[in-house]
């Protein structure tokens, strides 16, 4: 709601991601991303 944009929209770029990231699940993306030093917490 904030961005204005459709939860199509958001499932479809979770998508492509997930597809370059070479994985298969939201949890394992996170996992991946965390590895690879694309996101930090």
């Amino acid at each position: 709601m904030i961005l204005k944009i459709s939860e199509a929209t958001v499932n479809c770029h979770l998508k492509n991601a997930m597809r370059k990231l070479g994985v298969h699940s939201k949890v394992h993306a996170v996992a991946k991303t965390l590895i690879l030093g694309l996101i930090q917490i």
